[in-house]
């Protein structure tokens, strides 16, 4: 009769001391040295912590598997692993029907399994208890890193729901190009530029109040250019404030005597400032032309 073919490499019976209560035992101890790692060195990067709080996470999951596994009575963790009981009686019949001399042997270490179970669970209890007292020094070392020289001086508070108070505007001209053919209005919100090659002319109301909601402004400008030129103005803003697409710019072009135009509705809305923050400044910027600087007070 052919020799059946074996489930395991293995053709040994189980060992009289059970070599994964000495494995678990080493992964015990491991688990201890993270811990004590976690107390003693206190320059370990932040990211680094991280991924040990990850990968103790998983050995919890893991061995809270196990147990469950074990506890059903279906697996069995012996020297092979962790199997399943009826896959461990179908290896150990076969090697009986094959006439193997271990046979008697494997069929005599099976009845032991009820004291490798008891063993077994008390090492995987252990191990899953070091790996959560682990995981709880690595979470106290996350939540509360130890204090540098200086950093029991106050920190300054940030405010949000603060309300923006337009105080002041002042233009700047000095890298305006051919100051003449310019003509802006800071508190209209209006301007035109009359170069040789054509006319443009800007939108841009600025809010007298910014609550914490934030306000529109409509933003553009139109433009037409002489026939036989090509004209393309632009206007941007930014500030220390939150603006509609990042820092919003128009940029329209105008072909030979043609018209273009590019408007937005632009929503600004204040930050989260620290309580140091009194002021905050908003910028209409024309290209080639002047610089209009808002200055609005933070009220609180």
């Amino acid at each position: 009769m052919p020799r059946p073919t074996p489930m395991f490499h293995s053709a040994r019976p189980f060992p009289r001391q059970f070599s994964w209560t000495c494995l678990l035992c080493a992964f015990c101890l491991f688990l201890s040295g993270i811990a004590a790692s976690a107390r003693t060195q206190s320059g370990l990067e932040a990211n680094v912590l991280h991924q040990q709080e990850t990968a103790l996470k998983a050995t919890i999951d893991y061995l809270e598997d196990s147990i469950q596994k074990v506890k059903s009575g279906k697996y069995i963790l012996c020297p092979l692993g962790l199997v399943e009981k009826d896959v461990l009686a179908g290896y150990i019949a076969a090697k009986m029907l094959s006439d193997d001399k271990t046979a008697t042997e494997w069929a005599e270490s099976i009845k032991n399994l009820t004291k490798y179970q008891r063993t077994s669970l008390k090492v995987l209890q252990e191990a899953l208890d070091n790996a959560k007292a682990a995981l709880e020094e690595l979470q106290k070392k996350l939540a509360g890193p130890r204090k540098r020289p200086g950093q029991d001086k106050p920190r300054p508070r940030w405010h949000d729901g603060v309300t923006l108070e337009l105080d002041s505007s002042t233009i700047d001209r000095r890298s305006t190009q051919s100051p003449t053919q310019w003509d802006v209005d800071k508190e209209s919100g209006e301007g035109t530029y009359t170069p040789p090659y054509g006319k443009a002319k800007f939108e841009f109301k600025m809010p007298s109040s910014i609550g914490p909601e934030g306000e529109n402004v409509h933003f553009g400008v139109s433009v037409r250019a002489k026939k036989g030129t090509r004209f393309a103005p632009a206007m941007s803003m930014v500030g220390e404030a939150d603006l509609t697409g990042g820092n919003p710019q128009v940029y329209p072009v105008a072909e030979s005597d043609m018209t273009a135009e590019e408007f937005k509705e632009v929503t600004i809305k204040p930050r989260q400032y620290s309580e140091d923050t009194k002021f905050v400044n908003i910028q209409v910027r024309f290209q080639d032309g002047p610089t209009i600087t808002y200055k609005y007070r933070v009220v609180r």
